[in-house]
C-alpha cells in the first residue's frame, strides 16, 4: 500500500480543519508529485471522508467509550480516513487501512498508536452491525446519514420535498465527471477531444454545451493541452449560464463577482478575444488568478479591477452590453465538489438575500439599453435564485425575462440556476 496516498489526504484533510482550507486547493497541494494512480487514491479518501464526516463520527465514537468529542483533530482526522478506508473502500484490506493509520499515528499523533489500532480494528470486527437508529426523526437521520448541516437538510426539503431531499443529498456523495470547456481561439471540440483521446483520455460531447466535453481519465491538468491554454474546468451547469448569456465579438462585458475568472474567460472566448470584458473582484488577491487564467488561454481583452459590487460606480452606469452577477451564495448546488460546504454554519439567510438583490439591482444601472443582465448561483434555493428574479421584475419593469434555467441531478450537473433579463426601456 502506498504511504504517499494517505499522507497527502491526511495533510488535506487537516488544512481543512484546521485552518478552513478550501478542499480542492488543498488537496491539489498535498497531492503535487504523486504519480496519478496515487493522486487518485488520495482524493477518494479525502473527498470520501469529508462527504461522509458525521456519519464516519458517529460510528467510530461507538468504539471510543468516553472522551470522543475532545480528541485532538490529528487523531481523528487518522481515524476518519481508516474508517472511511474499512466501510467504504472494498478494495483495501482492512488490515492494511489499519496498518496505515498506525503509521500515520507514529508519526502526526505519537503515543496514540495502539488507541488508533484498538479502535478500528474494533470497528472492522463489528462493521456488519453499524447502523443508523430507525428511530431517528427524518431530519435528524438525513443529517446524519448524509453528513450535512441540519439547516441544510431544512433548506433542501423546502425545495424539494422530504424525498427529493434525500435524493439530492445522494446526489451529493457522488464524484461528479469532469467537464472541460473548450477554448474555441485555439482548437475546436473535435480536434482537443482527438488531442485528449490520444493521451489516453475516454471523452464525450456535453448533452448542455456546444463547446464542452465531459472527460475521464488522471493527469488532464498535466497535459501539454492544458498548459497551451485549450481548454478549461467548468461544470457543464456554469458553462451554460453562460451560453445562455450569448456574448458576442465587439461586446462591452461586465463581470461583478468575476474570481475565479472562468465566466469571465468563457465571455471572452465567445466573442473571439474582441471587445472588453471589466472582471471585477472584492478580493484584490483574487484578480492575479483571473489574469494567470486569460494569459493561459490567450485572452488579452480581460482588464481586472478591484471593487465591491454592492457599491455604486457611476462610470459604469449604462455602459455594458452584457453584466454578470454571479452573486455569493449557499453554495448547496456544489456539495460534490466542496463537501466542506456540508459543515459551514446556517448563515443569515436574510443578510444573504439582502446582499445578492443589492449586487443585481447595481448590476442593472449598468446595463445599457437593449443590453442584457444575467443572474446566477450554485445553489438550489427558491429564495435565492426565482424568488429573486420575481422581485427583480416588480422592482425594474425596464427589464423582461428572456431566459430561466434551473440545473441539478436530472442535467448530470452541478445545482446551478441562471437568468437572462433583457434592458427594454
Amino acid at each position: 500500500m502506498n504511504g504517499g496516498s494517505r499522507l497527502a489526504a491526511y495533510l488535506a484533510l487537516n488544512d481543512i480543519e484546521r485552518d478552513g482550507a478550501y478542499s480542492n486547493l488543498a488537496l491539489n497541494g498535498a497531492v503535487r508529485g504523486l504519480d496519478p494512480r496515487d493522486r487518485a487514491l488520495a482524493r477518494e479518501i479525502c473527498y470520501g471522508v469529508l462527504k461522509r464526516k458525521y456519519l464516519l463520527d458517529h460510528f467510530l465514537s461507538g468504539f471510543v467509550p468516553k472522551g470522543f468529542n475532545k480528541l485532538d483533530i490529528s487523531v481523528l482526522t487518522i481515524l476518519r480516513m481508516g474508517a472511511y478506508e474499512i466501510l467504504f473502500m472494498d478494495g483495501v484490506p482492512d488490515y492494511a487501512s489499519i496498518n496505515e493509520a498506525v503509521e500515520l499515528s507514529k508519526r502526526f499523533a505519537k503515543g496514540r498508536g495502539g488507541f488508533v489500532n484498538a479502535v478500528l480494528r474494533n470497528l472492522s470486527g463489528n462493521k456488519c452491525e453499524l447502523h443508523v437508529a430507525a428511530g431517528e426523526d427524518v431530519l435528524n437521520r438525513l443529517s446524519l446519514v448524509y453528513s450535512a448541516e441540519p439547516w441544510i437538510v431544512e433548506l433542501l426539503t423546502e425545495a424539494y420535498g422530504p424525498e427529493g431531499a434525500e435524493d439530492y443529498l445522494k446526489y451529493s456523495l457522488e464524484t461528479p465527471e469532469l467537464c472541460i470547456r473548450v477554448n474555441l481561439l485555439k482548437n475546436s471540440p473535435e480536434e482537443l477531444k482527438k488531442i485528449l483521446e490520444d493521451q489516453g483520455s475516454e471523452v464525450g460531447y456535453s448533452q448542455l454545451s456546444p463547446r464542452g466535453l465531459r472527460v475521464r481519465g488522471t493527469g488532464i491538468l498535466e497535459t501539454e493541452a492544458f498548459r497551451e491554454g485549450r481548454f478549461s474546468v467548468q461544470d457543464e451547469a456554469s458553462l451554460t449560464a453562460c451560453d445562455m448569456a450569448e456574448a458576442k465579438p465587439g461586446m462591452k462585458v461586465l463581470d461583478l463577482c468575476a474570481a475565479p475568472g472562468g465566466k469571465s474567460c468563457a465571455c471572452a472566448e465567445a466573442m473571439e478575444n474582441r471587445g472588453k470584458v471589466i472582471a471585477q473582484d472584492i478580493y484584490e488577491h483574487k484578480l492575479a488568478i483571473i489574469e494567470s487564467y486569460a494569459g493561459r488561454n490567450g485572452i488579452d481583452i480581460i482588464e481586472t479591477r478591484q471593487g465591491d459590487s454592492s457599491r455604486a460606480v457611476p462610470e459604469y452606469e449604462g455602459q455594458f452590453d452584457l453584466v454578470i452577477c454571479d452573486v455569493p451564495c449557499t453554495g448547496l448546488g456544489v456539495m460534490r465538489r466542496k463537501p466542506e460546504i456540508k459543515y459551514k454554519e446556517r448563515p443569515d439567510l436574510k443578510a444573504l438575500n439582502h446582499l445578492q438583490s443589492g449586487i443585481l439591482r447595481r448590476g442593472a444601472s449598468y446595463v445599457a439599453k437593449g443590453g442584457a443582465l444575467m443572474y446566477s448561483t450554485c445553489t438550489v434555493t427558491r429564495e435565492e435564485n426565482e424568488d429573486m428574479v420575481s422581485g427583480f421584475l416588480g422592482e425594474f419593469p425596464g427589464f423582461e425575462k428572456e431566459k430561466e434555467a434551473r440545473f441539478g441531478p436530472d442535467t448530470g450537473t452541478d445545482g446551478f440556476f441562471a437568468a437572462i433579463f433583457r434592458r427594454i426601456d
